[in-house]
């Protein structure tokens, strides 16, 4: 049995206030010692669309809430044209504390999760798709993401999106680029954001329709 069915077949909290209660009190990682606040994530438990992206930034860091600043102006960008509200998801990441940044090609990024800070958050999100009873569709934001929902290593956004179907415990994933990757850098043409972001779009054109079903 995969991790991904184990961890599902029931949860440990009646409330998603007991479980925030907890993850904020996480030190399973060294990303723990770093952090303001641990990002347990927002939205309504009873949402039937969830949105997992890879890891919190500095802005959501220090509010402690996940898809803020500028990441979540794009993703409401997407949001809007795709006509769904925000109101209508639950929001987590893969790891709940920010990375450290790094340079990647002229760019300060936040570095995405290493294999032992995702495997250490894993329990954190599991519990949090437990407690949503109407789910119907998760969307894996970004790369890690992806993995994890998935399972198995995937080589990019891109290959991922041109696959499947695919599933986490008999619900559907939809995978997609993290909404960071819609924001103007150094090397990025703006041919390249647009069809990211039509990219985008189209999936969650296509989750508005599989929350629906």
């Amino acid at each position: 049995m995969s991790y991904t069915q184990l961890d599902l077949l029931e949860t440990s909290y009646d409330s998603i206030e007991a479980l925030a209660a907890d993850m904020r009190k996480c030190q399973r990682c060294a990303l723990s010692k770093y952090r303001t606040n641990v990002v347990v994530g927002s939205g309504s438990i009873d949402s039937r669309i969830a949105v997992i992206a890879e890891m919190p930034g500095k802005v959501e860091d220090k509010e402690g809430v996940p898809m803020i600043g500028v990441s979540g102006e794009k993703l409401d960008g997407v949001l809007a044209d795709a006509g769904i509200k925000r109101e209508e998801i639950r929001f987590m990441n893969i790891v709940g504390c920010k990375t450290p940044v790094r340079t990647i090609d002229g760019n300060p990024m936040s570095r995405p999760p290493t294999s032992y800070e995702r495997k250490a958050c894993r329990y954190w999100w599991n519990e949090q798709l437990k407690l949503m009873k109407n789910l119907k569709v998760i969307v894996a934001m970004g790369w890690a993401a992806i993995e994890e929902l998935i399972g198995r290593h995937v080589e990019s956004v891109t290959n991922a999106r041109n696959g499947g179907p695919y599933y986490y415990n008999g619900v559907r994933v939809v995978p997609t680029y993290n909404p960071a990757y819609l924001i103007p850098r150094r090397g990025t043409t703006m041919a390249t954001l647009k069809n990211r972001k039509e990219a985008m779009v189209k999936d969650m054109l296509r989750v508005k329709q599989l929350s629906l079903a």
